[in-house]
């Protein structure tokens, strides 16, 4: 796939949460998918809190996303993106939930799981 086309689908599916994409062009460290890779990648920056639950905070993850986002890394209460298994994000409302009149001040929660289907 052309590098453009790529690009135009994964910020199609970063897009359109709400539909299955194919994904690809993040090679993280494990435990990380290359798909939960490319969403940080396109959504985040060195400005956007970031927190890492259970098994995907660890050393190498820590130095990939240093690296290549340099977003801070933060507890799950000050977060704009938190990343893990649903388990390892529980309670969820710890997170930021946002307001009626301020929807986009909602921590986004990106889930790792083995399986996806439609």
């Amino acid at each position: 796939m052309p590098g453009d086309a790529l690009a135009d689908s994964n910020l199609e599916a970063i897009a359109c949460p709400s539909t299955i994409h194919h994904v690809e062009g993040a090679a993280p460290p494990a435990p990380l998918s290359p798909a939960a890779g490319v969403a940080l990648l396109v959504a985040a920056d060195p400005t956007t809190p970031l927190f890492l639950a259970g098994a995907v905070d660890c050393p190498a993850l820590r130095d990939w996303l240093a690296f290549l986002i340099g977003a801070p890394l933060v507890l799950a209460e000050k977060a704009v993106f938190a990343l893990g298994t649903w388990t390892a994000l529980q309670p969820v409302s710890r997170f930021r939930t946002g307001q009626p009149d301020c929807p986009d001040r909602s921590a986004t929660l990106i889930v790792e799981t083995g399986r996806l289907d439609a």
